[in-house]
């Protein structure tokens, strides 16, 4: 963990999280995108040692991180209709490598899909109170698959 970290910092103050922790695991935390987002259910993935690139993550730590994406991407499409799960990581403006699982439903415009998924629209803002409710309902369904 690095204390400059945004990411490190959340890892170690969970309460802080927008929605709290959707899953944890030894190796990884999941959590909704942090508001201002325009998109419920935006997952992000993320490594709970810093770690910049993937080559920073062990062989382990990558099959991991692919079963808890399968299972994510299963739930977004099953559970909360996402014809699409786009799947990015650039880890740019926070250098700790994460990963975004990003639900497109058919409620999103033609204008949107793809690479415009990250063109915001500041006028439909998703509330911290439908995150939390996002939240709760995609960790108990995760807890449920997990056991």
């Amino acid at each position: 963990m690095t204390e400059s970290c945004v990411l490190c910092a959340l890892a170690l103050n969970p309460e802080a999280i927008a929605g709290g922790m959707i899953y944890k695991s030894k190796n990884f935390m999941v959590i909704h995108h942090q508001p201002p987002i325009d998109i419920e259910g935006w997952i992000i993935i993320v490594p709970l040692k810093h770690a910049e690139s993937q080559s920073g993550l062990s062989d382990e730590e990558l099959a991991e991180l692919y079963q808890i994406e399968k299972k994510i991407t299963g739930i977004l499409e099953m559970d909360f209709s996402a014809e699409r799960v786009y799947r990015v990581c650039f880890s740019e403006q926070v250098r700790h490598i994460h990963f975004h699982l990003i639900p497109r439903t058919r409620e999103v415009p033609g204008n949107r899909r793809g690479p415009n998924i990250f063109l915001r629209d500041d006028s439909s803002l998703v509330s911290k109170e439908k995150i939390n409710q996002f939240c709760s309902k995609i960790s108990a369904i995760f807890a449920g698959e997990s056991g």
